[in-house]
């Protein structure tokens, strides 16, 4: 396997991650406030409804990563679910922000269709991202190189995840009716979302020396997975990431707009917060080159939460102070896009020298359904709490309410963030054990 990706497939590759981060962000930041402040749905339920959806991912997700482990066509065993589920993918994010508009049925009924569309959005979801995290794997052997291919990754979704961001209210706010700009702006997306896989599906090709997994079933490769504790250290690391983060997303409008009464400058300060991560992703590159990427991770994740706690405890904001710890968060955050992807192939490795087999696929099976689970886990914290704090849709807020609202942008993602940090502080494989584990699986392969 060439270690060194030319980088027309860095960027291949990267471009595949469009669709996978606008559906995401999308989801993150609007969808609680759109189920609770447009459609008028409670969201305790919004939350709950959600977090049962999860159940049905629990299942899935690993077993998609077998399945692709196994696959053999004359496209390899990863780029035919790119081609075959990009419709399927596309059209689902649509239907999650149409329901409303297509039919009129009473709250909860309307609330019981959405999670029936949202479940079979993330089953297409699964299908195509966890083939496309383990190939991400296969491309390149080198330490280094996967922390630039992540890098490149990265680079396409913190840009899509920033018009994500901004582009969604302003499609909305073009129209009267807040219910059909919704719709209007998942149909736009939707056809964003079909189009990114292709890019991967066209622009890769994938290394036909990694032979397919054969000697284990299903619940043996999940056996294999769990005991790897490299991987678990990084996984547990990757999820409590993934949830302080979409906690910080799901409740920014709300803060935006019942706290600091900015609600107007939302769309900026999530610009800043994108861009800023974005421009600083070569930095983190360099920065885990020279440090480790453990190192990286710490500095990374503390620049992160150190911002959001002091806007949580600020009495009231201006819009230059929330710009400038925006900006800085915004670089903590481009951290926490590049090391977790870059350590994960790192684990595989270590499977695969103790295992003779290469099981991207199961690995990232997992990956996705802790992801998947921390965004509907976030939801369901933020609307439990809004509902105990008395939250009110659309109305001036109780100081409870409030008081929820702050601890939900600072004290709470910052306590899981150091939670990450102890955790990762166990994990072992640094460039030096690395380079022992490669040496190691060459000579299995010999």
């Amino acid at each position: 396997m060439s270690t060194k990706l030319p980088l027309r497939i860095k960027m291949a590759y990267g471009a595949g991650d469009i669709g996978f981060s606008a559906a995401y962000t999308i989801i993150s930041v609007f969808l609680l406030f759109y189920l609770s402040d447009v459609v008028k749905i409670n969201p305790g339920w919004v939350g709950s409804a959600l977090l049962v959806a999860k159940i049905w991912d629990a299942f899935i997700d690993p077993l998609i990563g077998n399945i692709s482990d196994k696959t053999v066509t004359k496209w390899g065993r990863r780029r035919p679910f790119f081609l075959y589920f990009a419709i399927p993918f596309g059209i689902s994010f649509f239907l999650i922000w149409a329901v409303p508009l297509l039919v009129e049925t009473p709250m909860l009924v309307t609330l019981l269709i959405i999670m029936i569309v949202y479940i079979l959005h993330i089953t297409f979801y699964s299908v195509i991202a966890v083939p496309y995290s383990s190939l991400s794997a296969e491309l390149s052997d080198d330490y280094d190189e996967r922390t630039s291919i992540a890098a490149w990754r990265m680079v396409f979704s913190i840009l899509a995840g920033l018009v994500a961001a901004v582009v969604p209210k302003m499609i909305v706010d073009l129209f009267s009716d807040q219910i059909k700009g919704y719709a209007v702006m998942g149909a736009v997306f939707g056809l964003v979302i079909i189009f990114s896989p292709l890019f991967v599906f066209f622009g890769c090709r994938e290394n036909n020396a990694v032979k397919g997994e054969k000697t284990f079933s299903f619940f043996e490769s999940i056996k294999l997975t769990l005991s790897n504790k490299p991987f678990i250290v990084a996984i547990t690391m990757c999820w409590l990431t993934w949830l302080a983060i979409e906690i910080v997303s799901m409740v920014l409008l709300f803060y935006m707009k019942y706290v600091l009464d900015m609600e107007a400058y939302s769309e900026i300060i999530l610009g800043i917060i994108f861009i800023v991560a974005a421009v600083f992703l070569p930095f983190w590159v360099w920065f885990a080159k020279q440090t480790g990427k453990k190192a990286a991770y710490f500095v990374g994740m503390t620049v992160f939460i150190l911002p959001l706690l002091i806007i949580s405890f600020l009495p009231h904001g201006t819009p230059a102070t929330i710009y400038a710890l925006s900006a800085i968060a915004g670089i903590g955050l481009s951290a926490a896009h590049v090391i977790p992807y870059s350590i994960i192939p790192d684990c595989i490795e270590y499977d695969e020298m103790k295992t003779g087999e290469k099981r991207a696929g199961a690995y990232f099976g997992m990956e996705s359904f802790l992801r998947q689970f921390s965004s509907s886990l976030g939801v369901f914290i933020t609307g439990q709490v809004l509902e105990w704090s008395g939250y009110v849709a659309d109305m001036p807020q109780p100081r409870s309410a409030l008081i929820a609202l702050r601890a939900l942008l600072g004290v709470v993602p910052g306590l899981i963030i150091i939670a990450a940090i102890v955790v990762l502080s166990f994990y072992r494989i640094g460039k030096r054990q690395h380079e022992v584990i490669k040496k190691a699986v060459a000579r299995g392969k010999r």
